[in-house]
């Protein structure tokens, strides 16, 4: 009984470490530089007080993506009634390993309410290139974010996770661009 007992509790430690576990969108600590959102997608989020009207955010957040603005399916949207920007936005080159390249695919959310601007960003799919192919893959399912992830053609799994971390010094140098042209600080 008690092997029936020990080989039961083995089992159900191993199924649930197996078993994916669901995350509810969350801010990040103090210490932290990005969160995970309910689909595993890792995001960062920012909030900023600014007197500026909603079209002159739309300015200045234009200004600040225009140099790596992709016109990917929608682009750009904007929604005057409830003052919100979002765009499809990549950063380049975030890997390079002969001759695969990736660029790290991430939507960009800007809403003004009550003088505060909140920006998100949430990381989605990484576009591989090799000579003239191109395949995309979700962030979330590499590593560091999937510990299982695939190599998907890297010679190594630090590939990636190097990538991620390039990724995350881009998206933290945007947002330091996007606060300091609300604050007519570029």
């Amino acid at each position: 009984m008690k092997k029936l007992a020990a080989l039961f509790s083995v089992s159900f430690l191993l199924i649930c470490s197996l078993c994916p576990k669901s995350r509810a969108a969350t801010t990040p600590d103090d210490g932290e530089k990005y969160s995970i959102n309910a689909d595993g997608d890792a995001f960062f989020f920012k909030e900023l007080s600014t007197s500026l009207s909603f079209p002159d955010v739309c300015s200045k957040v234009t200004e600040v993506i225009s140099s790596n603005f992709v016109n990917a399916g929608a682009g750009v949207s904007l929604n005057n009634q409830e003052n919100l920007f979002m765009a499809n936005y990549i950063f380049p080159a975030v890997q390079k390993d002969f001759p695969l390249v990736l660029d790290a695919w991430c939507i960009l959310k800007v809403e003004l309410k009550n003088e505060q601007m909140q920006i998100s960003l949430t990381l989605t799919n990484y576009s591989k290139h090799t000579g003239h192919t191109q395949a995309y893959i979700r962030i979330s399912d590499t590593q560091p974010l999937n510990p299982r992830g695939e190599k998907y053609g890297f010679r190594s799994q630090k590939k990636l996770t190097d990538a991620f971390e390039n990724t995350i010094e881009k998206a933290l140098a945007l947002f330091d661009k996007l606060q300091r042209a609300v604050e007519n600080k570029l």
